[in-house]
């Protein structure tokens, strides 16, 4: 019975606190920087990553923001990453606020504004926001009346839907889609596939499995959701 209970209580990957410790404990960092990598489309030397990271305010009624993980990547570009199960219909308003506070942080009094570094919101959501069918949308910022110019490349947002990514068709060499059904786990056969294709990621849900059978995360996790409710 207690076997039964403890299979039926398993938290998700995608339950807040597994993945913010999942992917930003102190040895783990392999995990998003693969992630990061296959999504970025780009090759990652070195990544940073803070847990909980709070929102700069410059005054007192400043709104108080905490990002679930921010990542720097080779020190020149700043990355959050948002995991959102529960629906809001805020969430663009919301990634935008954290771009600009994560933008508008980075400057001293006399620094020049070329330094700016890249900033880049990554929020991964358990239910679907756009109409149509696929399943990353990614933000570029064009030229009125040339699109083919992109301006403000400083700030870029990628909005991950699981549930569109679900009836995609799995394709096991991409690893963006591996990483997605292993972090989703709804299908088993995808996530299987994917841990036998990607080494990281049978790393990832070996470290998964030993999070998830840890009282005090189970314990924090159960708390939060309490809370919620």
């Amino acid at each position: 019975m207690k076997t039964e209970n403890k299979k039926e209580t398993k938290l998700s990957v995608k339950n807040d606190v597994v993945f913010k410790e999942l992917f930003s404990k102190k040895g783990n960092e392999t995990f998003l920087q693969d992630f990061l990598s296959g999504l970025l489309n780009k090759r990652i030397e070195k990544i940073e990553i803070i847990k909980d990271a709070s929102l700069t305010r410059r005054v007192e009624s400043d709104k108080l923001g905490i990002i679930d993980i921010k990542a720097t990547l080779d020190d020149n570009i700043v990355v959050d990453i948002e995991m959102q199960m529960s629906r809001y219909k805020n969430m663009e308003d919301r990634a935008l606020y954290y771009s600009s506070k994560l933008i508008s942080s980075q400057l001293k009094s006399g620094e020049f504004y070329g330094t700016l570094k890249k900033v880049i919101v990554i929020v991964i959501l358990d239910y679907n926001v756009y109409p149509y069918e696929e399943y990353i949308t990614q933000t570029k910022t064009v030229v009125d009346k040339n699109e083919k110019y992109e301006v403000m490349k400083k700030q870029k947002f990628y909005f991950i839907e699981l549930p569109k990514y679900r009836k995609k068709k799995f394709n096991a060499e991409n690893k963006v889609s591996q990483w997605l059904a292993f972090i989703d786990g709804e299908n088993k056969e995808r996530k299987k596939e994917a841990m036998v294709k990607n080494k990281v990621i049978e790393k990832a849900n070996e470290e998964y499995e030993y999070l998830t059978g840890d009282e005090e995360i189970q314990r924090i996790a159960e708390l939060k959701q309490k809370w919620e409710l």
